[in-house]
């Protein structure tokens, strides 16, 4: 489960549009940045469901080996068993034979026949041994490289595991810092929440602008102010600032709007102290909503703008982009 969130990360929010002429340059610029870092998150699920891919199949193939090695040892063992019976019988032979050396000619040339049988057939027995003992050696040499193969990617999934371990916890911690800088407010302007491996930071309308307004309230800026200490504090992560409206107005407004906001609390942030180089602005409009846009409360739940603070995937990708291990025939 906890890998499969590594993918969840992934998921990035489409960048800004409909922005004043110089704001709007600078978020898209900041779109490029953040549609570079979804490339390498994709490549980073792909490498790692290969992983995933290759360590089950390592297994079988392991598995496979040991059930052939087993049969190996079995006739390697039958056929020593058969080598000595053979020199067990070969040995009473040659006894029998210095038994009688003073018997006919025909008795000797008949005993010499047999013990010549017997003795090809006890070569070709350790022929046999030999060649089984060359298999035994080949099939432990092979799943000796399979094993080294296991443990490597063994290895590697428990770095990653480890990795996200403390990237949940890191997420877990900057959520209760956050709900500690808002504690002043009350619980119908703001909420937090740790879903996919991110943190969301809901603030309400009510909290930041006038209906309508994209200019940020006293009270709107008191709580970024908090919020901006908290995310100076906070080392490799990124931030997503989004605009979210009702689906009262028509669509162009909505979607200005709502983009308008979204920028205003990354400018105001920024001169804050939160370095502008890890956000992004981001108007979603009326189209990803909370709740359906049918009756005031719920349009209200709508209006809001989300500070979504994003874990850094740099080294889960560098770890998944290791050197592969050699391919499978």
């Amino acid at each position: 489960m906890q890998i499969n969130r590594i993918f969840l990360f992934l998921v990035l929010v489409g960048l800004t549009s409909c922005v004043s002429s110089n704001r709007y340059e600078e978020a898209l610029s900041e779109k490029r940045g953040l549609q570079d870092r979804v490339s390498k998150l994709e490549k980073s699920q792909q490498e790692f469901d290969r992983l995933k891919g290759d360590y089950a199949s390592l297994s079988e193939q392991n598995s496979n080996l040991k059930e052939e090695l087993a049969q190996c040892q079995s006739k390697y063992n039958n056929l020593n068993q058969a080598r000595k019976d053979l020199q067990e019988v070969y040995d009473k032979i040659v006894e029998q034979n210095n038994q009688l050396l003073e018997t006919s000619s025909s008795e000797k040339r008949d005993l010499l026949e047999e013990l010549n049988d017997k003795r090809n057939m006890l070569d070709q027995r350790e022929k046999e041994l030999n060649e089984t003992r060359r298999e035994i050696l080949a099939k432990e040499r092979e799943m000796d490289e399979v094993l080294d193969r296991l443990r490597e990617k063994e290895n590697r999934i428990e770095t990653l595991n480890t990795r996200l371990e403390s990237m949940d916890a890191s997420m877990e911690s900057t959520l209760k810092s956050i709900e500690k800088a808002l504690t002043s407010f009350e619980d119908d302007e703001f909420s937090v929440r740790q879903e996919n491996g991110r943190v969301y930071i809901s603030l309400s309308q009510k909290l930041l602008f006038e209906k309508g307004s994209s200019t940020i309230n006293p009270r709107g800026k008191s709580a970024l102010e908090q919020l901006a200490k908290s995310m100076t504090e906070m080392k490799d992560l990124s931030f997503t600032v989004e605009g979210h409206t009702d689906s009262d107005g028509g669509i162009e407004r909505n979607w200005e709007l709502s983009t308008e906001r979204a920028t205003e609390v990354v400018l105001y942030l920024q001169d804050h102290g939160v370095n502008p180089n890890d956000m992004v602005a981001s108007g979603r409009a009326f189209y990803q909503p909370v709740a359906p846009n049918t009756t005031p409360e719920n349009k209200s739940l709508n209006r809001r703008t989300e500070i979504i603070i994003n874990p850094n995937l740099e080294e889960v990708y560098e770890l998944l982009q290791s050197p592969k291990a050699p391919e499978t025939e």
